[in-house]
């Protein structure tokens, strides 16, 4: 039987923090306001949902270098084209973290999978001899036949490396570097995003190899309930996949510098300044 504390723990609740703008004339504001949507972001390659970091300081971060980058490309997403403008906002809300409906950030979490990558790469390996897996990039579609593990590289073969067929290669595009991440504490780049969720889509059509990878998510999940205020250089980040439209507990706008008010202050501000 559980106790009180076991209990407590697996219904205590994470505050997450979606990190964006306000859109051009708030209209972004005034969409979140009626709710969070799921799929908010198509993820440039991570797979489609809304992305939430554990973080405040990181989320305002974040939300302040895209709002900078957007601007440099006259207010639209440089690999969208969606228009975005406004003010950086974080929009935020409470939600009891659950492998089935929030997986791991493969960008700012990218360390985390390799860990699980190289800790159950045997098994992948087992499973990639006997049915090699396909997944479908951005270039085009590949099939994984084995993941080598060398001192700082993941590298992922997209033809048999074992045949005389032809040149046995693997895509530069694939090769995922540790040492870098280290250096960055932990932080993977887009590509290296892209890569990790090709490379888990396509390993988890086993049944062995996403089993395990939920309770290494589910793993990591707990250590965040358990240690919401943990400072390590590896961040925390989201992606939610579930369907359920979420309501905010509190939208913050930046309006200056460091400075970040209540959405509905900035939008009575702006009122008064236009009366």
């Amino acid at each position: 039987m559980k106790t009180f504390t076991q209990y407590f723990n697996e219904r205590q609740t994470t505050t997450l923090y979606h990190a964006t703008t306000t859109g051009p004339n708030d209209e972004k504001l005034h969409a979140f306001m009626q709710g969070i949507q799921p799929h908010a972001s198509t993820g440039h390659g991570q797979g489609t949902g809304t992305y939430y970091f554990t973080n405040l300081d990181q989320a305002k971060r974040h939300a302040i270098m895209l709002h900078r980058k957007w601007l440099d490309y006259t207010d639209k997403d440089p690999i969208t084209g969606s228009e975005h403008g406004g003010r950086p906002m974080i929009v935020a809300y409470q939600d009891q973290l659950n492998p089935n409906e929030y997986e791991l950030d493969y960008e700012v979490q990218a360390l985390h999978i390799l860990r699980f990558l190289k800790n159950y790469l045997p098994e992948i390996n087992r499973y990639l001899n006997t049915h090699p897996a396909h997944g479908t990039g951005r270039l085009s579609d590949y099939t994984i036949y084995h993941i080598d593990n060398t001192v700082d590289t993941l590298r992922v073969w997209t033809t048999d490396p074992t045949t005389l067929e032809g040149p046995a290669h693997y895509y530069d595009y694939h090769q995922i570097p540790f040492d870098s991440l280290y250096e960055k504490g932990g932080h993977g780049t887009m590509s290296i995003a892209r890569s990790l969720h090709e490379v888990l889509t396509a390993i988890t059509q086993n049944h062995e190899i996403h089993r395990a990878y939920k309770a290494f998510t589910r793993s990591i999940q707990k250590n965040e309930k358990q240690n919401p205020t943990q400072s390590e250089p590896v961040k925390r980040a989201w992606k939610y996949t579930g369907y359920e439209t979420k309501t905010p507990s509190q939208i913050l706008v930046n309006t200056n510098g460091d400075q970040w008010i209540d959405a509905r202050q900035y939008l009575a501000q702006k009122q008064k300044e236009a009366a």
